[in-house]
């Protein structure tokens, strides 16, 4: 697995390698009708890279910041769920049966007909 990703890796570094060496010549980009100076044009492709990664970076902090908070919210639960498994653990075999039983009451009190 590892020679197929080194092959994959070489293929690739090979073809970037050649697209740069065929388009050498300098390119001048128009913007808002105002054309900039004449740069090479791995500069150009690499500045637009870049500028990408950057955007990409920005739209995707809001998902990250939601996944976050969802993350904190969901750690609260699990500790109090972990907390009153400890607590339930502690109880003797026959309350517990009674707290179920408790429940199952009050279930059946509140279900409508």
């Amino acid at each position: 697995m590892k020679k197929v990703k080194f092959i994959i890796l070489l293929i690739v570094l090979f073809s970037i390698v050649a697209f740069v060496w065929s388009n050498q010549e300098p390119v001048s980009i128009k913007f808002f009708g105002k054309a900039s100076p004449k740069t090479p044009f791995i500069f150009v492709l690499l500045a637009t890279l870049i500028l990408g990664a950057i955007l990409a970076s920005i739209i995707d902090l809001g998902r990250m910041t939601r996944l976050q908070i969802e993350n904190r919210r969901q750690k609260k639960i699990v500790k109090r769920l972990e907390q009153e498994l400890a607590t339930i653990r502690k109880l003797s075999v026959e309350e517990v049966e009674r707290e179920i039983r408790e429940a199952e009451e009050i279930e059946k009190t509140e279900e409508p007909e």
